[in-house]
């Protein structure tokens, strides 16, 4: 099942969930919205942020979970975090 994930980061500088505990998904994408902030996101289970650990995602770009993912998350799920130094930064997502 597909299911929207989008949303807008609600405070700068401090990392959300994208796919709480709770919710864990075999594989996800999301695109950045924003036209000149990056936006990152981190897999595995730890707070996102704008350093070492986490995935830069630049303005308009999409990240997709590798194919290996499902296999990884099978085993072992983990939340993902997103996080943006701008507050209101919007972004498309989708769990699968």
């Amino acid at each position: 099942m597909i299911s929207n994930i989008s949303g807008v980061i609600t405070v700068g500088g401090v990392s959300q969930w994208l796919i709480t505990p709770e919710e864990l998904a075999s594989s996800w994408c999301v695109q950045n919205l924003d036209e000149s902030t990056d936006l990152y996101i981190r897999e595995d289970g730890m707070p996102a942020s704008d350093s070492e650990g986490s995935l830069k995602i630049p303005p308009g770009a999409l990240y997709e979970t590798p194919a290996s993912y499902i296999t990884a998350q099978s085993y072992n799920p983990l939340p993902v975090s997103i996080f943006s130094t701008l507050t209101g930064h919007k972004f498309t997502a989708r769990m699968y």
